[in-house]
């Protein structure tokens, strides 16, 4: 038996983002079977939000050097730009993905606390998945934003524990708090977080890496560039102001920032949002 892509339905014009302004976008979604000669490391790394489900068989999926099993209803996602690995452990392992991108994509997936692995809360949706792929070759306002509601449907069957109530989910609503409220500090890092806390580096990269996947300093630097983004593309705010309420003292390292992480200057990213608009 071959390695397929069963299904394999694309957003049109999926390497940009379309003119429509919403927070996400449906990039693509489908099936991929694989037998056990499969193994897939070091793959392009992509500018989306990728969710697997696993449909049937058993795989393994590698993040940060460490292995997940993957087993029936068990779902894992990427964030933007991780290197995808991952490979085949029975002789079919089926996985669905779903794939989103755009302003928002990232701090969408992050703010409902999913383990990175974990067992789906609901079966797989099937019926949901085929209505993704019939609007997601779609191009109308409508399905696009249709499209935005069945993604969340997915999310929600994809569950999760409440963790707030936790020992670690006190202490990461805390740190999460400390953070929206004081993102104008340029003085926020870890080391601050830590302080307020009463914790150490070390069980706060943990908290962080069990709750979303990601450090605590790579938090603070997304919550930064989603500040930005809004900013940039909502208000006619001047670039200093922006920078001052992201926490950034001096407007050039703003824009570096923001440079590196969008791949356009400030201006270039007001301009384009204009002319989509």
């Amino acid at each position: 038996m071959k390695n397929i892509d069963s299904f394999n339905y694309l957003r049109p014009n999926s390497g940009n983002l379309p003119l429509l302004p919403l927070p996400f976008y449906a990039y693509c979604t489908g099936i991929h079977t694989a037998t056990p000669n499969y193994t897939q490391y070091n793959a392009e790394i992509t500018p989306f939000v990728e969710l697997l489900w696993c449909v049937k068989g058993i795989g393994e999926i590698e993040l940060y050097g460490r292995r997940y099993e993957m087993h029936p209803n068990d779902i894992f996602f990427y964030l933007p730009y991780e290197a995808h690995n991952r490979k085949a452990l029975s002789p079919e392992w089926q996985v669905r993905w779903l794939a989103f991108d755009g302003p928002f994509a990232e701090s969408i997936i992050l703010a409902y606390r999913y383990a990175r692995h974990q067992k789906a809360a609901m079966p797989y949706p099937a019926e949901t998945f085929g209505e993704i792929e019939k609007l997601i070759v779609d191009n109308s306002p409508f399905a696009m934003r249709k499209l935005l509601s069945l993604i969340l449907y997915v999310l929600a069957c994809a569950g999760g524990t409440d963790s707030s109530s936790t020992y670690t989910g006190q202490y990461f609503k805390h740190a999460q708090h400390l953070i929206h409220s004081q993102i104008s500090d340029p003085l926020l890092d870890i080391n601050s977080l830590c302080a307020a806390l009463k914790i150490s580096r070390v069980k706060l990269t943990k908290i962080f890496n069990e709750s979303t996947g990601v450090p605590p300093g790579r938090y603070i630097l997304n919550r930064r560039l989603d500040l930005a983004q809004s900013l940039l593309t909502g208000t006619d705010l001047p670039i200093s102001e922006i920078a001052e309420r992201c926490g950034f003292n001096n407007p050039q390292t703003f824009l570096k920032f923001i440079q590196r992480s969008l791949g356009a200057s400030p201006l270039e990213i007001r301009k384009i949002n204009r002319v989509k608009s």
